[in-house]
């Protein structure tokens, strides 16, 4: 990830890379920006033109990078938390990576489902399957949506080979802290367990470990 400084805003923002360098450009990197409510810098951004404005940037930091391992990957993100997974599984696939992947992600409604197409993209040209699975908690019941409804985490059990499965979590603490539980019960490895978890600044004593600060 990276923070990222503004004159006139306290304090840094933490964003995590959203491409691969390779995919994108070393000198123009990708960030996904959630707008928080009441947010100084996101408020900033979303409520003018701001091209031209200068940035401070620093980075890249963190640790949330794919791990060596011959088993499959499972990746569940919640809102913006999709962006490093983005960039971690356009990495792997630069890098002739052949394991089979799951993600899962979380939003309440259809209108929160975002990147759909590069995802398909990036199913397409995987080496080995990849399924794509997006779970609403809070679609209304009478709307056109057939794919997988309630909490994104819970979705964990029903997939075959967990146990023997890496799992990168990155979005909402709560959604985080639920899915590594869950994973942990059905006998992951703590040490195959990844988590990244976002938080903002408009929380009274967050503290950032990822991206998606406000």
């Amino acid at each position: 990830y990276a923070d990222l400084h503004i004159d006139g805003i306290n304090g840094a923002r933490s964003y995590s890379f959203a491409e691969a360098p390779e995919q994108g450009s070393t000198d123009r990197p990708c960030f996904h920006v959630r707008r928080v409510p009441g947010g100084a810098f996101t408020t900033w951004l979303f409520e003018g033109d701001r091209v031209g404005f200068a940035l401070t940037l620093r980075g890249p930091l963190g640790q949330f990078r794919l791990r060596q391992a011959d088993g499959p990957i499972v990746c569940v993100a919640g809102g913006s938390g999709l962006a490093p997974i983005m960039c971690m599984l356009e990495k792997a696939l630069l890098d002739q990576c052949v394991r089979p992947v799951t993600l899962l992600y979380g939003g309440r409604e259809q209108r929160d489902l975002y990147c759909r197409h590069a995802i398909a993209e990036l199913a397409a040209s995987w080496p080995a399957p990849f399924d794509y699975i997006p779970v609403l908690s809070s679609e209304d019941a009478q709307s056109d949506w057939t794919g997988q409804r309630g909490l994104v985490a819970d979705k964990l059990v029903s997939l075959p080979e967990l146990g023997q499965s890496q799992i990168y979590l990155c979005g909402p603490p709560p959604m985080v802290d639920a899915a590594e539980s869950i994973a942990l019960r059905a006998g992951v490895p703590a040490d195959a367990v990844f988590a990244d978890r976002f938080f903002d600044r408009s929380k009274p004593g967050a503290v950032s470990s990822g991206a998606g600060t406000a």
